[in-house]
C-alpha cells in the first residue's frame, strides 16, 4: 500500500516528467532507466526511500540498456549513501525470501 506522497517527492517526479501515481517500475524508452535509476543518479535519497517503500523496490536490480543498475549509478555519481540504503533493502528482501523457501 502506498504511503502519502510528500510534496518534495511529488515535485521531483513531476519535474522529470514522471506521473507520481503511474507505474513506478516503468522504464524510459531509449535508455531503459527507471525512476529509481534517475533518483540514484541525482542523489535524491528521499525519492529513493519513497520508491523503495511504495512498490518500486524491485527496480534496484533493474539494468538499463547499458547493463547498469540504479545502485551502480549511485556509486558512479558518488552517492554512496544511496548505494548503502538500496543495498540494505535488497539484502533484507533477499533474506526474507530465503526464509519463505526454508
Amino acid at each position: 500500500m502506498a504511503t502519502s506522497l510528500p510534496d518534495d517527492v511529488r515535485s521531483w517526479l513531476q519535474e522529470r516528467g514522471y506521473n507520481p501515481f503511474g507505474d513506478l517500475c516503468a522504464t524510459k524508452p531509449g535508455s531503459g532507466w527507471t525512476i529509481m535509476h534517475q533518483a540514484c543518479d541525482a542523489g535524491a535519497l528521499n525519492v529513493c526511500q519513497w520508491l523503495l517503500n511504495n512498490g518500486a523496490g524491485s527496480t534496484i536490480r533493474t539494468k538499463d540498456n547499458e547493463g547498469w543498475t540504479p545502485m551502480f549509478r549511485a556509486c558512479e555519481c558518488g552517492h554512496l549513501h544511496i548505494a548503502q540504503v538500496t543495498n540494505a533493502v535488497f539484502k533484507l528482501r533477499l533474506y526474507y525470501h530465503i526464509l519463505l523457501w526454508v
